[in-house]
């Protein structure tokens, strides 16, 4: 009986050992395939980071001119509110309100020339942004226009009409900060 008895635990341990055998290699089955498909992703992702990198790279200095034409013509808007002449070192002086109207097509030219750009790169907040300024800056326009038109010196509406302009650019200015990702590249 004794013989019997080690020849069925001598059975059951060879069970065991080619069973724990058949597992580990189940589970090592499972983890090669599990690594390829993680390292497939990863392969994935760094691809699309590169990508987006490269987008971000060529679009930047893009991205910088935008916002300096739209600068520019935020203070030119500012100036019209601000002063009714600006003197030159040569002390000739020039009458802002006609500062900003002949200045008016240059800035709508160079719009004219980066808005399809700006629809491509910029994500939907920042559009509805742009429009929203469009909008604002015509109205503007259209107040300076009339009042430089009549000869009379703009009243409260224009004021008023450039503060909705200044919301516009604090606007701008955060989703282009959120856009660029800049709170987190310079915040320590």
């Amino acid at each position: 009986m004794v013989i019997k008895e080690m020849e069925s635990n001598s059975v059951n341990w060879i069970q065991i050992v080619i069973q724990s055998s058949i597992i580990s290699i189940i589970f090592g089955i499972i983890a090669e395939v599990a690594r390829r498909r993680f390292q497939k992703r990863m392969e994935s992702l760094k691809n699309e980071f590169a990508i987006i990198q490269t987008t971000f790279e060529k679009n930047y200095s893009f991205i910088f001119d935008y916002y300096t034409n739209f600068h520019k013509h935020y203070r030119a808007c500012q100036k019209v509110v601000n002063a009714d002449a600006i003197e030159y070192p040569d002390q000739s002086i020039k009458d802002t309100e006609e500062l900003f109207i002949d200045n008016l097509d240059a800035y709508v030219n160079d719009l004219n020339d980066i808005e399809p750009k700006i629809r491509l790169i910029f994500p939907e907040q920042l559009i509805l942004t742009h429009e929203h300024s469009v909008s604002v800056f015509n109205n503007f326009r259209g107040l300076v226009k009339s009042y430089y038109q009549k000869r009379i010196k703009p009243k409260d509406d224009v004021i008023f009409a450039f503060k909705r302009i200044d919301e516009v650019k604090k606007e701008l200015e955060r989703g282009l900060k959120k856009y660029l990702r800049t709170e987190k590249l310079f915040a320590e």
